[in-house]
């Protein structure tokens, strides 16, 4: 059985634009209680073949991921700068943090296991940062707590990236992570 705690946050960290043909994926493991909610939309398409049952179809797909975020120290103590520091935790809190109050999309990839685990299975998406919220309870850490919402792919990647899309499912076969489109079992 797959332990929560095995899968894996990944965030791409290569430019925009062609880095999304070719990301570079940063590990983010400084995360807890990571939730993935893929629900449908439906409509009613009740007839009297029914037999008084209401029945469903479904249109949309409504991504939604939540997750817990560690504030690192160096934020805590004040450092806002936004030269890469060599943490982990610090760089990926801080691009984090820039794409919610810059509004701009962040590349993500969460998977059942490693780039390299043959099998491991999930999705890969551009998401904007819908909440950024820090709750200061006593008995806790700071976390950040964080929702994402799937999004648009921006302008400057769909220039460079004809093939851009806002969600993909990914199964990891090769060692190397391979994707299809929303909808769709064939990867490559």
């Amino acid at each position: 059985m797959i332990r929560g705690i095995d899968c894996k946050v990944y965030r791409n960290s290569a430019a925009l634009g062609t880095g999304y043909a070719t990301p570079t994926w940063n590990l983010v493991d400084g995360v807890k209680d990571v939730d993935i909610k893929d629900s449908a939309e439906a409509y009613d398409t009740t007839t009297r073949r029914d037999l008084g049952i209401k029945t469903y179809d479904v249109t949309l797909d409504d991504v939604e991921i939540t997750l817990m975020l560690k504030i690192p120290d160096a934020v805590l103590a004040g450092t806002t700068t936004a030269v890469a520091t060599g943490d982990p935790d610090f760089d990926d809190w801080r691009a984090f943090n820039t794409a919610k109050n810059q509004k701009i999309n962040i590349d993500l990839m969460f998977l059942t296991g490693t780039t390299a685990t043959n099998g491991a299975e999930g999705l890969r998406g551009f998401f904007k940062i819908h909440d950024f919220s820090v709750s200061q309870q006593n008995s806790d850490g700071l976390f950040q707590a964080v929702t994402l919402k799937p999004s648009t792919p921006d302008s400057t990647t769909l220039a460079t990236t004809a093939t851009a899309v806002a969600m993909r499912h990914v199964r990891v076969a090769g060692g190397a992570p391979t994707y299809a489109n929303w909808g769709s079992d064939t990867f490559a």
